[in-house]
């Protein structure tokens, strides 16, 4: 059930989702390489989408990305630039 939202739209749910899996993936090792690579491949779609318009849950998804254990160095990398980005978009419509 995760997984399939995880897959559904870019909503809070598929916050959840993400979330809920990123503590699966520190509880249990035997999953961690799954996790990582949904998580991975959700966020890589998010960001995507990103470049284009609005995606309202991509800084939290940036942040489950840096949360989730052994995640891929380049994604962590892309996390780090998207919450630098979503931080200075914050601080210039203030």
């Amino acid at each position: 059930m995760l997984v399939d939202l995880l897959r559904g739209v870019e909503d809070w749910a598929a916050d959840a989702a993400m979330n809920a899996l990123v503590v699966a993936a520190w509880t249990d090792p035997a999953v961690r390489d799954d996790v990582m690579n949904l998580v991975a491949r959700r966020f890589l779609d998010a960001a995507a989408a990103y470049r284009h318009r609005a995606v309202t849950t991509i800084g939290p998804m940036a942040h489950l990305v840096l949360a989730a254990p052994s995640m891929n160095a380049d994604v962590r990398d892309l996390a780090r630039e998207i919450i630098k980005r979503e931080e200075e978009d914050a601080r210039s419509a203030d």
